[in-house]
């Protein structure tokens, strides 16, 4: 599917701790700060996430995807996240006098931290790329809602804004799953072989 390979980041006993963070550089005239997160070896985190369903329209090269499972690997990749947060917000109450100046209690970083919502995950798509099944490339038109996709991703930086805290994935590969639109229960659809009977429309699965 893609050169890149995952990082083993999903074990349980995932120790965070390998983590490398950059000190937080000012960006777009000093509205943000950004932090970059390494692995300990100082190269990309990659996560490869499970399918999920495409729940809305393409925004400033952001697309938001919902988890479609609650067992097996979606439950591993949430259960993930929700360390991810934990981690982070103790890495920039500790890490918070020499990043800003001062010393920030971790109970305010978790207010203005955005935790990770339960179900949905925010993606950044810019330079990645897009493959169905058959690995043809899929131009980002095809992203609407109500398709899937199944992303290989970079967990790249830490976001601050003056109040408030966030992290960006950025989608390296994905691919596209699209949907298949089911005849209605109980219908049947007609076979084209009678010249006296007149033409039916034929329900497509895609």
């Amino acid at each position: 599917m893609s050169s890149v390979e995952t990082e083993s980041t999903l074990d349980e006993n995932f120790d965070f701790e390998s983590f490398r963070f950059s000190k937080p550089k000012k960006y777009k005239n000093g509205e943000l700060m950004l932090c970059k997160i390494k692995n300990k070896n100082k190269e990309p985190v990659i996560v490869q996430f499970p399918k999920q369903l495409i729940v809305s329209e393409i925004e400033s090269k952001m697309i938001e995807l919902e988890f479609t499972s609650k067992s097996g690997y979606s439950k591993k990749i949430q259960n993930y996240l929700t360390k991810l947060d934990t981690f982070l917000i103790e890495t920039i109450a500790k890490n918070s006098e020499e990043w800003f100046g001062k010393n920030i209690p971790i109970e305010s970083i978790k207010n203005m931290y955005k935790f990770t919502p339960e179900n949905n995950v925010k993606f950044v798509l810019d330079k990645c790329k897009l493959v169905d099944k058959t690995e043809t490339e899929v131009e980002v038109s095809e992203l609407i809602k109500g398709n899937l996709l199944e992303c290989i991703s970079h967990l790249k930086y830490i976001v601050f804004t003056k109040e408030s805290c966030f992290i960006t994935w950025e989608i390296c590969t994905a691919r596209f799953h699209k949907k298949i639109k089911k005849a209605p229960k109980f219908a049947f659809i007609e076979e084209e072989n009678s010249e006296s009977e007149p033409e039916e429309e034929i329900i497509q699965f895609f």
